[in-house]
């Protein structure tokens, strides 16, 4: 819907701005949010070229499905070398207990390190 009615009115902000907001506040998709946060945490880039900006992503993703990880890839990362280095063959269930995650993910981390190519083997010496 919000698409539909940004659609009627390409470029310009002077067609009913109020109902636009109301809108807006209604029903915010994920590109409103994201440029609401950054705007909140940084209130100095608000402007035409923020507006433009918004635009801008708005064309280049529309239509397009995302998925957003709850974790990083440093953060991942991070809980990987975590489980890793606690792993001893038989503690899986501590480690997801600990960690706070599934043992199915757990053993997924695992299973992954084994699989990877050694980076650091045949470099040293």
């Amino acid at each position: 819907m919000t698409k539909a009615n940004t659609a009627q009115t390409p470029g310009k902000a002077t067609a009913a701005p109020a109902q636009l907001s109301a809108l807006v506040a209604q029903e915010p998709d994920l590109v409103d949010r994201i440029f609401e946060y950054l705007l909140t945490e940084f209130p100095q880039i608000a402007g035409e070229q923020f507006a433009h900006a918004k635009t801008a992503v708005r064309a280049e993703f529309s239509g397009e499905t995302i998925y957003i990880p709850a974790r990083g890839a440093t953060d991942r990362q991070r809980l990987v070398q975590e489980v890793l280095s606690m792993f001893n063959g038989r503690n899986t269930s501590e480690i997801a207990r600990r960690l706070r995650i599934s043992k199915a993910s757990v053993y997924r981390y695992i299973k992954q390190a084994r699989l990877a190519p050694k980076a650091s083997s045949g470099q040293g010496k």
